[in-house]
């Protein structure tokens, strides 16, 4: 199943081109009472074919905090997952 979210925070501590997303439907915008952005989980971003990802080779994600998402969990309990791709916003 994909969902929707939007990226709140790019600066990953392992810079390896990591984000956090508020997921729309499962993460409130109440960044104080709720889950702030602090909490969200790292997601790993789905880079193409065309870069290896590996050994420090290929192309980092260029996401920025506003940018909306398509991703999908990895895990049952829809904590883990990846961003795959961005959605245009007007």
């Amino acid at each position: 199943m994909l969902y929707f979210g939007t990226v709140e925070d790019r600066n990953d501590p392992q810079e390896i081109g990591r984000v956090r997303v508020r997921v729309f439907g499962l993460h409130s915008s109440d960044k104080i009472n709720d889950i702030p952005t602090s909490s969200l989980p790292w997601a790993p971003v789905m880079n193409p074919t065309t870069t290896p990802g590996n050994s420090g080779l290929g192309q980092t994600p260029f996401l920025v905090p506003g940018s909306w998402v398509v991703l999908s969990f990895l895990d049952a309990y829809c904590y883990g997952f990846c961003a795959w791709s961005t959605i245009c916003k007007t």
